[in-house]
């Protein structure tokens, strides 16, 4: 299985509805009129798709984050759900360490919903404060980081 990686600004529509369907439909969100996608603010998709091309999972990787040029952050990590448990999320989220580190980021944060406090555990990613309301959601998120900076091993 591969991998797509393409700009957030003109991204495909299948994009955006795949991150809003299965993000901020069911959570009072208004797709039209409420800022949820953040065009402006860059950053890449990598895309999954199943062998006929279907959009299977998608995440994003922003640019520096908090102008700090080591850090970069992941936002929109959605599995369509005819694909969850597959390993699609997982994929994603190995290759787009791998795309930050190439890029010189050492490390990487997110804000996790609730519900995926234990999907990103198991990638080794940990809390980072305290569990705060997404003004955007309602729903309680907290801040996870995660060290990709590839460690020296020195031979003795």
């Amino acid at each position: 299985m591969s991998v797509e990686i393409i700009e957030v600004v003109g991204a495909p529509s299948e994009v955006r509805d795949l991150i809003y369907e299965n993000l901020y439909q069911n959570y009072g969100v208004d797709e039209l009129f409420d800022n949820w996608f953040h065009q402006e603010k860059g950053g890449e998709f990598l895309l999954k798709r199943d062998a006929s091309q279907k959009l299977l999972g998608v995440v994003r990787l922003m640019p520096i984050a908090e102008n700090n040029p080591l850090t970069r952050q992941v936002r929109q990590v959605a599995v369509s759900t005819a694909a969850r448990g597959l390993g699609v999320g997982r994929e994603l989220m190995n290759f787009i360490e791998d795309l930050a580190r190439d890029q010189g980021a050492d490390e990487l944060w997110l804000e996790s919903r609730g519900g995926a406090y234990g999907f990103y555990s198991r990638l080794g990613y940990i809390t980072a404060g305290e569990e705060f309301i997404s003004e955007l959601t309602r729903l309680p998120h907290c801040r996870m980081t995660k060290v990709i900076a590839l460690q020296t091993v020195l031979a003795s």
